[in-house]
C-alpha cells in the first residue's frame, strides 16, 4: 500500500486529492496535515514512511518552505520520498529560487 502525506490546508484541494486517490489503480493510505506543526508531527513519526509528499507551501504555523529546509539536518529517510511542491498564489517567483537550491 503506498504512503502519501499530503500537507495542505485547503479542505477543497484535500476534497480532490482524496477524490483522484480513490479512483487510483492501486491502494493509497493518505494522511493529512492542515499545519506545518502538523506536517513535522507526521514526519518526524518513526513509523510513517510516505512514498509521496504533496506540500502547499502557503501553509499555517510553519510554512512550507520552513519544512523543506529543516530536511537537510534531519537526514531522515523519508526526504528520498518525491516531493511535490505547490502554491496558487502569484508569488512564485519569491520561492522557486529556494526550491531549486535544495531548501
Amino acid at each position: 500500500m503506498r504512503q502519501i502525506l499530503l500537507i495542505e490546508d485547503n479542505a477543497g484541494d484535500i476534497l480532490l486529492i482524496k477524490q483522484v486517490l480513490s479512483q487510483a489503480t492501486f491502494a493509497t493510505t493518505l494522511r493529512v496535515a492542515m499545519y506545518g506543526e502538523q506536517a513535522l508531527e507526521a514526519l518526524a513519526d518513526a513509523e510513517f514512511k510516505p512514498d509521496l509528499i504533496i506540500l502547499d507551501v502557503n501553509i499555517p504555523k510553519v510554512p512550507g518552505l520552513e519544512i523543506l529546509a529543516r530536511r537537510k539536518p534531519m537526514h531522515r529517510s523519508w526526504f528520498s520520498a518525491p516531493h511535490r511542491v505547490q502554491q496558487r498564489s502569484r508569488g512564485v517567483g519569491t520561492w522557486c529560487p529556494r526550491v531549486r537550491s535544495g531548501a
